[in-house]
């Protein structure tokens, strides 16, 4: 399967057809496939936009044709938004703007401006079509191809078009349709392909999210736990969680597993899970805490110290957290109490999720659920049973919702 290049433009302009045709000629004549709209061929009853979605997160490169009537196009600037969520996450993905007419540097928008590093005089200079398809080709080719056999980009492919205006039925039906079998890989392997998903994924409001972990529910597990695997080992740069609250789902999502929390001005997480061996919080003391929430007096959640303490003491007796931790582990908790009081219902995803919302409008927060037994440091790729390890890699893992469509 030869790599694809995403042609994005709009359709409304002459000169972006005749730029987009002797594109495609060179390009295949070079032996890349070629994406653009007139080949978007859906079955009754398909959305447009879940094939244009397939289409970014498998493309390897992307060229956008730029005309005063793209400039305006809801659907370029969507694709183009598309893209730099691609690209925050894989700099080795070549977005490739292209004036097909006179364009003032005033009228273009900024997140046009954003899709390279070239200067601006450099991405319109266009001379002639020979001269720029040659500079296309040569931008494209310094990409490190991927192995475009592996099954795991048909999987991402497939895990992109769950969500983002389907409906109930065509939730169901791409469930079902994830074919390769992802509980063999260890999320370090899956990283490198599921990352875009990630970012695409992260411009879908949380309702959204919601209705499609409900529809998920129902589809038969072995499926559903290959879908949740593929988007919880998604791995996240710092840059792109920083103060954005979000959810993290984990590889067999048939329990909520613990809690993860970060102020705005700290880059620790902290994260908060059942006891099991290891430092944590139980769901016993979350429940305490919750019992406890009408009565917001810090005295109150200084009370619970031992109950903290006692969760936290190690095989040898050692203890791992001062009781200044404590201390400053329980205000920070006790802010989202309301939320933790719910984390034993977890089959209530819409609710539970708005209360998050509602109550963490200053933390970016996580959540991060496991089977009976699933050991928790698999959730956090792999690493090592440490605290520190822990808190770096889940920043990797965390699954990022905006509150809104991005673009």
């Amino acid at each position: 399967m030869s790599p694809k290049v995403f042609i994005s433009h709009s359709a409304k302009t002459d000169p972006a057809q005749n730029v987009k045709r002797q594109l495609i000629g060179a390009l295949k004549a070079a032996g890349f496939g070629v994406w653009e709209q007139e080949e978007l061929k859906l079955n009754p009853g398909e959305h447009w936009l879940s094939g244009l979605h397939e289409w970014v997160a498998g493309c390897s490169a992307a060229v956008v044709l730029l005309s005063k009537a793209a400039l305006v196009s809801p659907f370029v600037q969507a694709e183009v938004s598309w893209l730099l969520f691609r690209k925050a996450l894989d700099e080795n993905l070549p977005i490739i703007p292209l004036a097909v007419e006179d364009i003032e540097e005033e009228d273009v928008p900024d997140y046009l401006k954003r899709t390279t590093n070239l200067a601006y005089r450099q991405w319109w200079t266009m001379s002639s079509i020979d001269d720029t398809t040659t500079r296309v080709l040569a931008e494209i080719r310094k990409v490190t191809l991927r192995d475009w056999n592996d099954p795991l980009i048909f999987a991402a492919q497939e895990a992109v078009s769950l969500i983002a205006d389907a409906t109930d039925a065509e939730l169901l039906r791409a469930g079902d349709r994830i074919k390769c079998d992802l509980q063999g890989w260890m999320p370090q392997q899956l990283s490198r392909h599921t990352r875009f998903v990630e970012a695409l994924l992260s411009g879908i409001s949380l309702p959204e999210v919601a209705r499609t972990l409900n529809i998920l529910t129902n589809v038969e597990a072995r499926n559903r736990r290959k879908v949740l695997r593929m988007i919880a080992t998604a791995r996240v740069r710092h840059d792109v969680v920083k103060e954005i609250p979000g959810i993290a789902i984990g590889p067999q999502a048939d329990r909520v597993f613990g809690l993860a929390i970060r102020q705005p001005s700290v880059a620790e997480w902290h994260i908060y899970r059942p006891f099991s061996g290891s430092r944590g919080i139980s769901f016993d003391f979350y429940s305490l805490l919750a019992s406890k929430q009408e009565d917001s007096n810090f005295d109150v959640l200084k009370d619970l110290r031992s109950q903290v303490r006692k969760e936290c003491v190690g095989t040898e007796g050692e203890h791992f957290v001062s009781e200044d931790d404590v201390d400053a582990e329980l205000a920070l908790i006790g802010s989202v109490s309301p939320a933790i009081a719910m984390f034993k219902s977890q089959s209530d995803w819409p609710t539970l999720l708005a209360a998050l919302r509602d109550t963490c409008q200053d933390l970016t927060l996580g959540i991060f659920a496991v089977d009976e037994g699933f050991h928790h440091t698999t959730i956090a790729a792999g690493c090592e049973d440490n605290e520190d390890n822990l808190h770096r890699e889940f920043i990797s893992a965390l699954r990022i919702l905006n509150h809104g469509a991005t673009g």
